[in-house]
């Protein structure tokens, strides 16, 4: 069998088994600095034995990243979920902080409003007639172009941006 096929056969099942791999080989491998630096080596060297074995092991490796990254984000979100069931009443919120320093002072928290507050336009600002800037805003015109093969070095030395060869 062809060298080229067995690697992609175990890119492909590193693919696959990503999602299903404990949390140790994440933790203790994937987010190392040294597995990352294996990983890089890998996905480098696997550029050597043809395009589709680097990227099938860019794939794999990419796929060890996200389930990673996917696992980190689906863990820090379980942790602020449980938080914030503890602390889900308004006067918990409302309750100032512990203070840091001796003799700190903390502002009075004022509570929301009661009744509810709805934000409509007001009378004048609610037609939809359009008022004019001014009479110029439509009246535009192009500026006049040159052409940069043909004057560009008479504008150039009219306007002191570059110094003529023939001034010595």
């Amino acid at each position: 069998m062809n060298l080229e096929y067995i690697l992609i056969g175990i890119n492909l099942f590193i693919f696959v088994i990503s999602p299903f791999l404990p949390n140790i080989v994440y933790t203790h491998f994937v987010e190392t600095y040294v597995g990352a630096v294996i990983l890089l080596l890998l996905a480098f060297i696997s550029i050597t034995q043809g395009y589709l074995v680097a990227v099938s092991t860019f794939s794999s490796v990419g796929a060890l990243y996200a389930e990673s990254h996917a696992r980190k984000a689906k863990n820090i979100s379980s942790k602020n979920k449980a938080t914030n069931e503890e602390s889900s009443t308004l006067e918990q919120q409302l309750a100032p902080s512990p203070n840091l320093f001796p003799n700190e002072i903390h502002p009075d928290i004022e509570p929301p409003p009661d009744e509810k507050v709805t934000f409509v336009p007001k009378e004048e600002d609610s037609t939809n007639s359009f008022k004019p800037v001014g009479e110029s805003i439509n009246a535009k015109n192009d500026l006049p172009t040159t052409s940069f093969s043909k004057d560009a070095e008479e504008i150039y030395l009219k306007d002191n941006l570059a110094e003529s060869s023939l001034r010595d």
